[in-house]
């Protein structure tokens, strides 16, 4: 997982980190603790997981996942999510 950490860009000055911040609260389950949300990009907030098994799950119920995350403070310009597993 950390080599595919160092191919992500960090977030800019002005860009928000609220939304890796509230990742965790908007799916609360145990594989919640296998994604890592990294950095938001045009929009998208990417995400590291560690299984495809994971990937799916959150694939899923991205829908669910989007609303809980667009009602949090600083969330609101999310448009989707772009998991990737490795």
């Amino acid at each position: 997982m950390a080599a595919s950490l160092s191919n992500v860009a960090a977030p800019s000055v002005g860009q928000s980190t609220a939304p890796l911040r509230c990742f965790p609260e908007s799916y609360q389950c145990a594989k919640a603790a296998y994604s890592h949300p990294v950095v938001v990009e045009r929009g998208l907030l990417v995400v590291l997981v560690s299984h495809a098994v994971v990937r799916n799950e959150l694939f899923q119920h991205r829908e669910s996942i989007l609303a809980k995350l667009k009602k949090l403070p600083g969330c609101a310009d999310i448009r989707g999510l772009a998991l990737r597993a490795g």
